[in-house]
């Protein structure tokens, strides 16, 4: 047998592949190089209404939708069917078909080398539920998003009132009152969990929006690191960061993302606590690791989604954190992933680039403070 005899196709016989279409919930209709049906499967009979006997040999415009129309609302021309006679197939794409039905339709070409003559075979089916279904979720989407704008942008007033008369009672009153004081600490640290709450909606809303842009700057690791651990106070932590390391990214971003590191350390690890950093050739590794039990292995498929959380009773947390992480991360072309530690514990190692001699190089005293002000806004 020779090598070209050994690598050819095998062949199906004809009883064979009839019965292979037949089966097929797909319709398929093939038409020949004048663009005239030559066969159709039941399933094409079916989606077309016509029996392929009495239309045979019938111009595949007097058989197949001629308007078609794509995801954007336009009108396709020329048609995918016509393209595919001029010698150009398409691949599997939604039309809307009319009255708000759609079909998935693509074209492949025939061999005439293979036997079967010139022409295209077209394969359809319909995929009018899947389409509302996808829009549906996309209008709760968009819904859901302006929801959650509108709420955030309201709750920011009544959250930032009860903080002020709570801290004036405090200064005023407590002192002399332990029950007061006792309220009053209680009152101060569910307004922070409010606060951060109403950020982390804020900034998802926007995230998934597309409204939030990155601005890029040089800016020193260790001063962003420094200015996330004045809100996330953790004891017992060790930093390991190179003098003069610089990231290039947008440094809310980049100090948003270490807020959040560090806090889901707080809140789900256990001391001793790190963080550590290295250039790696044009990105910058930066990791945060604790001691805790780690991520149950349940859980780390879908630890970066939205409100994936698997809190320990009494810890308090928006399930956004870590989405948040990844998605500013992403941002500003970086990457986070989750590791489990040398001694077990968890490791978050996110991936940065790094900065060069780049012209918007700033000093660290100029960068705004940790209040997440433009995230928030």
């Amino acid at each position: 047998m020779g090598v070209e005899e050994s690598k050819a196709r095998p062949r199906f016989g004809e009883e064979w592949l009839v019965a292979v279409l037949d089966a097929l919930s797909e319709g398929v209709v093939a038409i020949d190089g004048a663009g005239r049906l030559s066969a159709a499967n039941p399933a094409a009979e079916t989606l077309l209404g016509f029996d392929v006997s009495v239309r045979r040999f019938a111009h595949w415009t007097e058989l197949l939708p001629r308007v078609l129309r794509d995801a954007e609302g336009r009108f396709v021309d020329p048609h995918p069917v016509a393209r595919a006679l001029a010698g150009e197939p398409t691949p599997v794409t939604p039309y809307e078909i009319g009255d708000g039905d759609w079909w998935e339709l693509a074209t492949h070409l025939l061999d005439p080398v293979a036997g079967a003559g010139s022409g295209v075979v077209v394969t359809f089916r319909e995929v009018t539920a899947r389409i509302r279904a996808q829009r549906d979720r996309e209008l709760a989407s968009e819904i859901l998003r302006e929801v959650l704008a509108m709420t955030t942008h309201d709750l920011r007033g009544p959250i930032m009132t009860i903080s002020g008369y709570a801290g004036l009672l405090s200064q005023t009153h407590a002192t002399e009152d332990p029950e007061l004081r006792t309220s009053l600490e209680a009152i101060r640290r569910q307004t922070e969990h409010l606060t951060k709450l109403v950020s982390d909606l804020s900034l998802t809303a926007r995230i998934e929006a597309g409204a939030l842009e990155a601005e890029p700057t040089a800016v020193a690791l260790a001063h962003l690191v420094d200015e996330a651990l004045t809100v996330a106070a953790l004891p017992d932590i060790s930093i390991d960061i190179p003098p003069r390391l610089e990231l290039l990214v947008d440094p809310d971003h980049g100090r948003r993302i270490l807020l959040n590191l560090l806090e889901n350390a707080r809140k789900y690890g256990a001391p001793p606590y790190a963080v550590m950093a290295r250039r790696d050739g044009a990105m910058v590794e930066t990791v945060v690791a604790d001691a805790g039990a780690g991520v149950p292995d349940e859980l780390v498929p879908r630890l970066f989604d939205r409100y994936s959380r698997s809190a320990p009773p009494g810890v308090e947390g928006t399930g956004l954190g870590l989405a948040i992480v990844a998605k500013l991360a992403e941002l500003n072309g970086g990457t986070v992933r989750y590791e489990v530690g040398d001694h077990d514990g968890t490791r978050f190692v996110v991936r940065l680039p790094a900065a060069g001699s780049d012209p918007r190089r700033v000093d660290a005293d100029s960068v705004t403070g940790p209040t997440d002000e433009r995230l928030d806004a």
